[in-house]
């Protein structure tokens, strides 16, 4: 987890989402829309969004496609792990 992402996250009561992997509420037995899955989806929104704007052109093209914060937040996770790794190999070689 990013040491800038965090407290921004956090502080917006968004950690749900995007570090705990919280699911979004399911619709109700009645089959009546969830009202707790609007609130959910409008956070999740939310925190796409301020990913999407944090980040430089190069890097939102590899990820524009994707519709919710989980799935950008992994494979921007997936994409610099790698790079890590190979950085890390780098420096100990």
């Amino acid at each position: 987890m990013d040491s800038r992402v965090a407290p921004t996250v956090i502080g917006h009561d968004l950690d749900q989402i995007l570090f705990l992997h919280v699911s979004p509420p399911a619709t109700l037995v009645t089959g009546a829309p969830n009202p707790k899955h609007a609130q959910w989806k409008k956070k999740d929104q939310l925190l796409l969004s301020w990913l999407r704007l944090s980040m430089m052109e190069p890097v939102l093209a590899s990820v524009a496609n994707f519709s919710t914060s989980l799935t950008v937040w992994r494979a921007l996770e997936q994409r610099f792990s790698s790079q890590i790794k190979a950085r890390l190999l780098q420096l100990k070689g």
